[in-house]
């Protein structure tokens, strides 16, 4: 298992660059977002749709920023590892309490092992965590790797954030 931190490029400025709505909790971000320079470049990963429905299901502050007419096309995923969206948290959101960041990871984690129940076969699992450390845009990535229950540990990484 790893989780890797680095610093992250200004959401709320990628946002509007892409012509996307921001936040004001938490969304999913597409693939290829960080490098886009225009909309028609980022994509859906196949398991977002899914990750959508975990999450609001489980009452958290998710929020759309595509529109529903501009879907981007989707990332089929045809490997053994689970690669699931990017999920950003504002500062409003995030703001130094990680409850919301470790009942995201639960609901996940919960649906995860209801989908992929056999125990002898070690699925991967790839997502990440951005988070808006500071009130002026400034973010910080936490890319994870690994098994499914391991995913618990991310948000304990979140304590030591610090706003350099």
């Amino acid at each position: 298992m790893t989780i890797e931190q680095s610093d992250y490029l200004n959401v709320g400025e990628q946002l509007n660059k892409l012509g996307l709505k921001s936040p004001q909790t938490m969304a999913l971000l597409p693939a290829r977002f960080a490098h886009a320079e225009s909309f028609e470049e980022c994509k859906h990963l196949a398991d977002a749709a899914t990750i959508k429905t975990v999450l609001k299901n489980a009452n958290l502050p998710l929020e759309e920023i595509i529109e529903k007419d501009q879907r981007p096309p989707i990332i089929n995923n045809n490997s053994y590892e689970i690669v699931l969206p990017a999920i950003y948290f504002t500062y409003s959101a995030f703001n130094g309490d990680i409850g919301t960041l470790y009942e995201t990871a639960q609901a996940i984690v919960s649906y995860l092992s209801k989908a992929y129940p056999d125990p002898t076969k070690e699925n991967t699992v790839k997502m990440s965590y951005v988070v808006e450390t500071h009130e002026q845009g400034k973010c910080k990535k936490f890319k994870y790797e690994g098994p499914v229950d391991g995913l618990m540990q991310l948000p304990e990484v979140l304590k030591s954030v610090d706003d350099e």
